[in-house]
């Protein structure tokens, strides 16, 4: 940990103060808080529910659009994903996804309107131009539109040439996130992933042309091969280079329990905890070294950026998708195992399955599985957790401070992570590294899971 002992930078050395007994303790196995409760404890939720929701439903939502197809296993992937080569199959799962949205569409009031709309994977730019054309004239058609409607969607940029061009994504599509990870040569070969940075510079080039309002770059530390000299090399020439006004920074969890392929994944070719710990610091480093602010845990943004101006602003929130900007209050969740957030209520979730998905809604059936309503409690630590992910502090009222008696008596024994003044709390600059540990401690059902479900916290 010697780059961590003697760096330079504020957040450094107040990790650099940590033994590594310390920062074992605090890289502890924990959910990502993107809902709460977290998916594990969502149950059986019934068909019948979910169309009185819809159906008492007014105002702005926004849509997320699942498309599970990839042609190829990414050895680090945990989406959820249906390996495909199939144009017959993919044509049947969007003639099925029409018939989905015309049947959501059916027990909405004309209230509802369209204000956000997110195309995510697998590999949403596997479809072709008509498939697009089709589903974007049903929307359209059994859904009403707001004036501005942000779109984006998720590009895998090995194929999106090969289906279609970026001026067509661009009718339709004002931000786009590319799936980068990492951009060494052996590290992609490790993991099946190899996109060449002539390709990335393609992209880049053609996005910058059509002016697409944001792009966004995820890229994953902790892969296998990745060192942390290498990583952030990565970053200072994604930074510096490509530009994007977004970038995810995203942790590795080997779970091969959950997804099987990761097994392929040799163990001693993955970094050891402290050389994550090192590559975490000097990537996010390097990006606010090259103007980007950071944002939440895991994300950074240029200034101008309207995720940072969000942040800025205290409008920023956080759901399946990572950090975003609150369009709507709810979240309809549309094509196999999506999920669907409403506000003060919870969350609902399409069935894994994909022939029971197709063959519900050729019935006429709404295809929900899964959910988890808000209880009272629910609400309240919801409410919490999201402040402390998004804004890195809380303020009790007298009655919270009461209520959450016991979590902030454990708040005070994590001097290192959070600082009290007052009735609340701000997380210190080490704290946001390790923020899900904070948020656990308002996570009621966590003492009844297993940790291995979950990823470290670094």
């Amino acid at each position: 940990m010697c780059a961590i002992l003697c760096a330079p930078s504020k957040i450094m050395d107040d990790l650099a103060s940590l033994s590594t007994e310390a920062f074992l303790r605090f890289n502890r196995r924990l959910p990502r808080y993107t809902s709460y409760p977290t998916a594990p404890f969502f149950e059986e939720f019934s068909p019948a529910n979910y169309r009185n929701i819809l159906s008492s439903l007014n105002g702005p939502v926004s849509l997320y659009i699942h498309i599970p197809f990839c042609r190829k296993m990414c050895l680090f992937c945990a989406c959820s994903v249906v390996l495909n080569r199939s144009q017959e199959r993919q044509e049947a799962y969007v003639q099925t996804l029409l018939d989905e949205i015309r049947l959501v569409a059916s027990f909405l009031s004309e209230e509802v309107t369209i204000r956000e709309v997110h195309f995510g994977g697998g590999t949403p730019t596997n479809l072709t131009e008509e498939q697009f054309v089709e589903i974007f004239t049903t929307l359209k058609t059994h859904f009403l539109w707001e004036k501005e409607v942000e779109c984006s969607i998720e590009i895998d940029p090995r194929t999106v040439f090969e289906q279609h061009s970026l001026p067509f994504l661009r009718g339709y599509f004002s931000r786009i996130s590319l799936g980068i990870q990492d951009l060494r040569e052996n590290v992609q070969r490790a993991v099946k992933r190899i996109q060449s940075q002539e390709l990335i510079a393609d992209v880049m080039r053609q996005a910058r042309t059509l002016r697409f309002a944001s792009v966004n770059f995820d890229l994953i530390y902790g892969l296998p091969l990745q060192t942390p000299e290498s990583l952030e090399k990565t970053a200072y020439e994604v930074a510096t280079k490509y530009a994007p006004e977004r970038i995810a920074l995203f942790s590795y969890a080997k779970l091969p329990e959950l997804k099987p392929h990761q097994k392929a994944i040799r163990d001693q070719d993955l970094p050891t905890t402290q050389e994550k710990g090192e590559m975490y610091l000097r990537t996010r480093t390097t990006f606010l070294n090259q103007g980007y602010r950071a944002i939440g845990m895991d994300h950074f943004a240029l200034p101008q950026d309207s995720l940072s101006i969000a942040y800025k602003e205290n409008r920023l929130y956080r759901n399946f998708q990572g950090y975003g900007i609150k369009k709507a209050p709810h979240m309809l969740g549309l094509g196999v195992t999506s999920i669907g957030f409403f506000s003060g209520k919870g969350y609902v979730q399409n069935t894994k399955d994909l022939s029971l998905w197709q063959a519900k809604i050729g019935r006429g059936e709404l295809p929900v599985a899964l959910g988890k309503w808000h209880s009272e409690d629910d609400q309240k630590r919801y409410r919490v957790i999201q402040e402390i992910m998004c804004r890195f502090s809380y303020v009790f009222s007298s009655q919270e401070a009461l209520y959450f008696a016991k979590e902030i008596a454990r708040l005070q024994e994590m001097p290192e992570l959070v600082t009290f003044e007052g009735t609340g709390f701000t997380v210190t600059p080490l704290g946001r590294l390790f923020v899900r540990n904070i948020a656990s401690v308002f996570d009621a059902y966590l003492r009844a899971s297993a940790s291995t479900r979950y990823s470290h916290s670094l």
